[in-house]
């Protein structure tokens, strides 16, 4: 895996799979600019840092624990945000499920602050948009005015950031892909995510994978780590400890 991968992008995948043999204290300061700008734009800063939890100090260390702190406070923003819409709408009698990054922040990481994102998906029942559309903004999120799409992205303002969530009617954009999974598909098998909320419910983890590997599907140019798609790297560790990198 490593050798398809070359330059900063190389060595950023180096720390995570010998964390103990990465001098992060060697780097010259270029460098530890360009390992930085790599990890923030690939959403592992906060996880390259709890990587390096047991490393010497070093510049680099203290720069990833300062964006990691910043991903923090957005993190107690955002669940906020989130746990007033998930609320809501299971007072109304609907039951949203959540997949992609939040969905995988609150089961397979051990603090969702090492999933760097900045908003969560959610699917709900088509015939329900209208009701949603209303209980999202009567807690405060307004809609964005977007193309038309089988998705609307709300939004909640804030005292630092906006806080979005992506309600999707139906699961992809794509004409294809869009018939892929249905709504109640993924209900049927969704699993409950008792981190975030005792009611919250999110996708089983077979459908998650499926759906990561799907996604690119609707960008024309399909290449990890590629900035012009705008794919993040994301390490994600299953319950059987197997790492492994997924678009999503």
């Amino acid at each position: 895996m490593i050798d398809t991968f070359s330059g900063i992008d190389a060595e950023l995948l180096q720390a995570f799979r010998d964390p103990a043999g990465f001098a992060a204290g060697n780097l010259s300061a270029a460098d530890s600019d360009q390992l930085l700008a790599a990890a923030e734009r690939h959403g592992v800063a906060a996880l390259l840092a709890a990587r390096l939890a047991d490393a010497p100090p070093s510049p680099l260390l203290d720069r990833l624990r300062d964006s990691a702190r910043g991903d923090a406070v957005w993190e107690l923003g955002h669940r906020r945000a989130l746990l007033d819409a998930l609320s809501s709408l299971a007072a109304a009698g609907v039951e949203p499920v959540l997949f992609k990054g939040t969905a995988l922040a609150y089961s397979l990481y051990p603090n969702p602050v090492l999933r760097t994102r900045g908003d969560t998906d959610l699917i709900v029942p088509q015939h329900e948009r209208a009701r949603v559309t209303a209980v999202l903004q009567g807690c405060g999120f307004s809609p964005a005015l977007a193309v038309p799409s089988y998705q609307t992205s709300f939004a909640r303002p804030g005292p630092d950031d906006s806080q979005v969530l992506d309600v999707h009617w139906q699961i992809n954009n794509s004409e294809v892909l869009s018939r892929l999974f249905t709504y109640q598909e993924l209900r049927a098998e969704a699993e409950s995510l008792p981190a975030l909320a005792p009611d919250a419910l999110a996708v089983s983890p077979v459908h998650a994978l499926l759906l990561a590997c799907m996604h690119p599907g609707t960008h024309l140019h399909n290449f990890v780590c590629s900035d012009t798609v705008g794919r993040k790297l994301i390490c994600m560790e299953y319950p059987s400890h197997t790492a492994f990198f997924c678009i999503i």
